[in-house]
């Protein structure tokens, strides 16, 4: 198993968290769609650009880790 940082905070999730997690994942063709306390899985900057600027109180652009 990789060693972590002491520091990490990465969790481990089964099967079943997995799926019923990934059920909640927007994509690209779903952003024009409700977005409001929403998960978006691609590429943060593709995705911001779909977003209207006025629309957005806050926006966190979490790039990939590890």
């Amino acid at each position: 198993m990789k060693k972590r940082a002491p520091r990490n905070r990465t969790i481990t999730l089964d099967d079943e968290e997995r799926e019923r997690l990934k059920r909640h994942l927007k994509g690209v063709p779903e952003v024009h769609s409700d977005m409001v306390d929403s998960t978006i899985l691609g590429n943060c900057l593709e995705i911001a650009s779909y977003i209207a600027s006025e629309s957005v109180d806050m926006l966190f652009l979490d790039p990939p880790y590890n």
